[in-house]
């Protein structure tokens, strides 16, 4: 089965799953964009004194060395005005309405945990978050 995986997903299944999670990602997809949401979403942990320097550089690092395992998509300018539609029409932001065009697009499962995307693309895709994942043994 093939997922698109969201920032948010990818940071909690990093989180939930620990060094298992190198099976989860193996050969699935993210956008490119889910790299700088972490980013942000690591720089706010020390924003918010939620996490320390030390800290936020290792949940980095762990990114850095899971990115590899995905096949990283690089939304073409042709895709921008059908984006644009699905965060209009949907009350999305542009960033989560590139999820949803990418999992519609490509008819791929989106694994998310951000409600409000989930919710939104039920209606289009099949959509999981990150506790529903099931890991896979690696001899499959």
């Amino acid at each position: 089965m093939n997922f698109l995986f969201d920032a948010s997903a990818i940071l909690n299944a990093i989180k939930q799953y620990a060094e298992n999670s190198i099976i989860i990602f193996k050969k699935q997809y993210t956008l490119n964009l889910a790299f700088y949401e972490m980013g942000n979403a690591v720089w706010k942990l020390v924003y918010r004194e939620l996490s320390t320097e030390e800290e936020a550089f290792s949940i980095i690092n762990t990114i850095k060395n899971l990115w590899q395992l995905f096949n990283i998509i690089t939304l073409k300018k042709e895709d921008l005005n059908d984006i644009l539609q699905i965060a209009i029409k949907d009350s999305l932001t542009f960033y989560d309405a590139s999820y949803l065009y990418y999992a519609i697009k490509n008819k791929i499962i989106l694994v998310s945990d951000d409600k409000k995307l989930r919710k939104t693309a039920e209606s289009y895709v099949t959509v999981m978050t990150s506790l529903d994942l099931i890991i896979p043994r690696e001899d499959s």
